[in-house]
């Protein structure tokens, strides 16, 4: 463990050290120790060694010049949340997203607000309480990872984003010129839902 964290840097472990319960202390500590990790690996130095420049657009994380010179392609996104760490990696722009499922209070309004009609279509198909949790979340993460492939973040509107509702994740839609087809997604749901790729740009999200 102290190895590990002795891995991170400062700023990483003051925010650490800012979370209040453990499992989510561990989420933050294992997705970043992940990423240094097998970054790390592929840019031929020690994981402590490894810096990052700040963020980029709307906060993505970005290497710093020294390291981005040794891969100029490497694309590299995280998420983690509370039991669930993901690290994704790729030449071309890459998001990935991860979320437990669980039931949220108005799941219902939360779509309406945030999401492409397409999603409120589909949620309201539906009459399966579960169903419609997945629905929820499958749209949320592909919105998430999606943004966050593109850089925009959550800055720009999800509403813009519109998804099947089953079988393999598609894009249907996009604003700002974004071209459905070039994105590819996978699905998995098996707790850890979603991650997405594409030849270019690509992406990667997971729930």
């Amino acid at each position: 463990m102290r190895e590990m964290l002795s891995a991170l840097s400062d700023e990483e472990a003051e925010r650490i050290a800012r979370f209040r319960h453990a499992p989510d202390r561990w989420s933050f500590f294992s997705a970043h120790g992940l990423l240094r990790s097998y970054m790390a690996a592929m840019l031929d130095c020690a994981p402590q060694d490894l810096r990052f420049s700040g963020e980029g657009k709307a906060g993505k994380p970005l290497l710093d010049p020294e390291f981005a010179a040794r891969q100029p392609e490497l694309e590299f996104n995280m998420s983690h949340t509370r039991g669930f760490v993901a690290a994704a990696f790729a030449s071309s722009p890459i998001g990935v997203d991860v979320e437990r499922v669980c039931p949220i209070p108005e799941m219902r309004d939360l779509i309406a607000d945030l999401m492409h009609p397409v999603a409120l279509s589909a949620f309201d198909a539906e009459t399966d309480a579960g169903r419609q949790t997945a629905l929820f979340f499958r749209y949320w993460t592909l919105s998430e990872a999606f943004l966050k492939a593109t850089g925009e973040g959550l800055t720009e509107t999800t509403r813009d984003l519109a998804f099947n509702a089953t079988g393999t994740p598609r894009l249907r839609a996009a604003a700002g010129g974004d071209a459905p087809e070039i994105w590819h997604f996978g699905h998995v749901s098996d707790g850890c839902e979603d991650w997405l790729r594409a030849p270019t740009p690509n992406a990667a999200i997971g729930q």
